[in-house]
């Protein structure tokens, strides 16, 4: 009877939950330069294949994602300078034994790296590490601590701010 009147029936389908809450009592931030490369190249592969399957992340695939830290702390994986000895040869023993040590410790993630992004992402990456800033687990959890409480000014902030959201979606 509601298709026949130009109805469409009810979906079924349930949405996906659009918020991760992050555990607050659970440090998911990976530790180490090494750690943080590894969980940021699996949140890249995860973001690729999601965009790729046209669909949204499940609570498990979040949880993921979320522990992509950025590169503003891992610049040793854009160093194209020690990578270039790949092609050039170094000159004095410093040379020598710094890209060495840069292949022992970066060569493979550098190369992983490389191979996950596009050539614009990866320069866009690498500019990054320029301008982003680690900030430890224990200042965001205080941050959150503090917009947790209850303050006036900011609840009626909020409360403006979801009265604009319901108006603004009611016009399209």
């Amino acid at each position: 009877m509601g298709e026949a009147a130009g109805v469409s029936p009810k979906s079924t389908t349930q949405q996906p939950d659009v918020n991760h809450v992050l555990p607050s009592g659970e440090d998911w931030i990976p530790s180490g330069d090494k750690s943080k490369v590894r969980a940021n190249l699996e949140a890249i592969a995860l973001l690729k294949k999601l965009e790729a399957e046209g669909r949204a992340a499940t609570p498990e695939e979040k949880t993921v994602l979320a522990r992509y830290t950025g590169w503003g702390g891992v610049k040793q994986v854009f160093d194209e300078g020690k990578a270039y000895y790949r092609q050039r040869a170094p000159y004095t023993e410093q040379q020598k034994s710094e890209a060495a040590n840069w292949e022992r410790d970066w060569g493979k993630l550098y190369d992983q790296v490389k191979g996950a992004l596009t050539p614009e992402e990866h320069a866009a990456a690498a500019r990054s590490i320029l301008n982003a800033h680690y900030t430890s687990r224990e200042v965001i959890n205080n941050v959150w601590k503090a917009l947790a409480k209850p303050c006036h000014k900011w609840k009626a902030r909020m409360n403006m701010q979801d009265t604009y959201k319901a108006t603004y979606q009611n016009w399209l």
